[in-house]
């Protein structure tokens, strides 16, 4: 998506990345920036830049190594957790390190767990934030997570996983998250499903996450990974924070029958 969704120029890319931290700074949304783990949204960066921008400051205050990012499967049907058999991932301003050993231990934590880059190809949920990282903790190892499908048997296997390979390195280690609030709908219905999600996120509650997605209720691409985290103890008991918003209507060729909205989220 590098040149389409975003700056596929390294200096282009790094002008845009500053002017979003830049406008962030200026509005003071975010007075910590010791998050544990942050939501963010992937679209265009014109639409979902800024966002995206304000959920990694949340967390710019601590030293991370390892960065666990689970996004959405979109084109792709297939059900599973997807890890990645790659040495790295690459960005237009330098190399991302795949954790190959933590990916290993995650595969082993159960059969949903499958190592397979084919679904990782032409998937943009991840990509989308890779320059974030980059540039936000340049030093850090990646373990990209693809997560496909629904079901609860799988969102509480990816649970699972989580607790059992990073909670003894949670002090180190950012998850994040990568999701849209809701489908391309009409105005109306997507302001509900969004709404709904949001409300789920920020009552704690996994199950009525994992319900209103079964129940087509919710319609945002990442609520899977969401619920996932929320079934974690890397959380605690935490609820999140919204930071900022936006959505598809600020676009000039905008179609009022598919509105997507777009926030970032923090667990401080």
């Amino acid at each position: 998506m590098a040149g389409i969704f975003y700056p596929d120029e390294p200096r282009a890319l790094e002008t845009a990345l500053a002017a979003f931290e830049a406008k962030g700074n200026s509005k003071k949304k975010q007075q910590r920036n010791q998050a544990v783990a942050i939501i963010a949204p992937h679209a265009g960066w014109d639409l979902s830049g800024q966002a995206a921008s304000d959920a990694f400051s949340a967390a710019s205050g601590r030293n991370i190594s390892t960065v666990v990012i689970i996004g959405p499967l979109h084109q792709d049907k297939s059900e599973g957790i997807f890890l990645s058999e790659s040495e790295y991932f690459e960005t237009p301003i330098g190399e991302l390190t795949v954790d190959k050993e933590l990916c290993s231990e995650l595969e082993s934590c159960g059969t949903f767990f499958i190592t397979n880059d084919i679904p990782h190809l032409e998937e943009h949920s991840i990509e989308i934030l890779l320059p974030f990282v980059k540039r936000g903790f340049p030093s850090a190892s990646i373990v990209p997570i693809l997560i496909g499908g629904n079901r609860a048997s799988i969102i509480r296997g990816l649970s699972g996983g989580l607790d059992i390979v990073f909670g003894p390195i949670a002090d180190s280690t950012l998850i994040i998250v990568s999701t849209n609030l809701c489908a391309n709908l009409s105005t109306a219905t997507a302001n509900a499903h969004a709404d709904r999600f949001v409300a789920c996120l920020e009552s704690g509650d996994h199950r009525l996450l994992i319900e209103s997605l079964g129940a087509g209720t919710i319609s945002g691409c990442g609520a899977a990974g969401c619920a996932s985290l929320m079934g974690t103890a890397l959380i605690g008991d935490k609820r999140p924070i919204v930071l900022s918003s936006s959505d598809s209507s600020d676009r000039p060729d905008h179609d009022p029958r598919k509105l997507v909205r777009y926030s970032s989220l923090a667990y401080f």
